[in-house]
């Protein structure tokens, strides 16, 4: 169960945490489907990802996943800050079908996370991304 208790817009107090099972959803940038599950929990401000795997459709590549953890800061109902670790053996997170979105970008890659995570984090205005990114296979 998850709960919300204060006013808007900036006193908000979040609590309670949730799991979810066959999640489905589009990267929009790259016109990709991934299934998700996972699990997580509020406190606060903040919303933890506690576990969430995210895999590639079967017809895209079998067995590619990756597992994700991390928090989410809010600012009343605003994303102030994200901080997330991800590591794969491998996931496809582009394809043919991303000529859609962007005409002169695409083609299929595959990447696994290298000896050290990669890592999302910051605020949304100016995030950093940092890590060990392996490029298992590019066409």
């Amino acid at each position: 169960m998850v709960t919300i208790r204060g006013t808007l817009p900036n006193n908000l107090e979040l609590g309670g945490s949730a799991t979810f099972k066959n999640g489905i959803f589009l990267a929009s940038p790259t016109n990709i489907q991934y299934r998700a599950e996972g699990s997580l929990h509020l406190e606060g401000s903040k919303l933890f990802l506690d576990t969430i795997k995210v895999r590639n459709l079967d017809r895209d590549r079998r067995g590619g996943a990756a597992l994700a953890s991390g928090i989410v800061t809010f600012d009343g109902l605003s994303v102030s800050r994200v901080d997330f670790s991800v590591t794969s053996k491998g996931i496809l997170i582009m394809n043919k079908g991303s000529q859609v979105r962007n005409p002169k970008v695409f083609g299929d890659i595959v990447v696994a996370s290298g000896s050290k995570p990669i890592l999302f984090y910051g605020p949304l205005d100016a995030p950093v991304l940092a890590g060990d990114v392996d490029v298992l296979y590019a066409d």
